[in-house]
């Protein structure tokens, strides 16, 4: 069975979160989910390592940890954003200057 994220980002908006974290097991067939919502994308990335952390802890399989495609396509662009927004700063401070 797989988890929707939609379920966690709507369980987030009614109770007014900026991350949520579930962690299900089903008894039938012994497995568990971890399902993660941040409301931007450095809350995804915050949240995201936070369930790796957890997966190491319970003992999955380092291939279940990897990073997905989206994932790394977050981290790529809020580092980019940061690099623009210090360019973007020191050029503000030059033209003060």
């Amino acid at each position: 069975m797989k988890i929707p994220v939609s379920a966690l980002k709507d369980f987030a908006k009614k109770y007014d979160l900026t991350h949520t974290l579930l962690y299900a097991y089903d008894s039938k067939t012994n497995n568990q989910h971890i399902v993660t919502y941040g409301c931007d994308a450095e809350k995804c990335i915050k949240l995201a390592e936070f369930a790796n952390e957890i997966q190491k802890l319970l003992g999955w399989p380092e291939s279940l940890r990897v990073e997905s495609a989206s994932f790394k396509k977050l981290k790529k662009q809020l580092t980019e954003a940061k690099k623009e927004i210090n360019r973007l700063k020191n050029a503000l401070l030059l033209l003060k200057e």
